[in-house]
């Protein structure tokens, strides 16, 4: 995908069937190093080039939102999703 400047935006999603919703609850980043083998079931990026959001998840498990940088790519991404 590209922005409508013609840059690289990238969103990608992995993880086996999305489930219709996600937990409602979310930890805090300073309690993500708090549990080290913890493992992803899904895994959501957003790359306008570089990372500027990403967050994992489980079924039954609190997000954790590894990364969120404001930025030109959130009106980027609105208008390309229309």
């Amino acid at each position: 995908m590209e922005t409508p400047d013609g840059l690289p935006f990238d969103i990608r999603i992995t993880g086996p069937d999305l489930p219709a919703a996600i937990a409602p609850s979310m930890i805090l980043p300073s309690d993500i190093p708090k549990d080290p083998k913890w493992r992803e079931t899904y895994h959501l990026s957003v790359a306008p080039p570089n990372v500027a959001f990403e967050m994992t998840w489980g079924p039954g498990d609190p997000l954790r939102i590894l990364n969120f940088s404001r930025g030109d790519w959130e009106a980027q991404l609105l208008e390309m999703a229309g």
